[in-house]
């Protein structure tokens, strides 16, 4: 499985977690009803390339993402993160981000 697209449905509680070795290079879980963390497996997921959360009921901080070697769109927004922005991996380019309507706080990072 490279992509996996469940966006706008009523799913609900935690995010899924991926194991070591996934192949997944688009996630799109967006318009659901995930809450929780986000989950410290997906720095395991090294061939992301899309990572789209926004529009659920996700909280907390969000770990460095600078394991994220081929990223390119993240999408954060809308939902109720906190603290610092995180780190990206600083020889990436990330063509889209979007974290609006958050609650971020503290400066923003300069991989961005």
């Amino acid at each position: 499985l490279t992509k996996l697209n469940l966006e706008n449905n009523e799913f609900e509680g935690e995010l899924p977690e991926f194991g070591l070795g996934s192949n997944i290079n688009t996630l799109i879980l967006g318009g659901n009803e995930f809450q929780g963390d986000f989950p410290t497996s997906y720095a395991s997921l090294s061939s992301l390339q899309t990572l789209d959360l926004r529009a659920n009921k996700l909280a907390g901080t969000i770990p460095s993402l600078e394991l994220f070697e081929d990223l390119i769109a993240l999408f954060l927004n809308d939902n109720e993160f906190t603290g610092d922005f995180p780190e990206l991996n600083p020889d990436n380019t990330i063509y889209e981000l979007n974290a609006s309507n958050n609650f971020f706080s503290g400066t923003i990072p300069p991989s961005i």
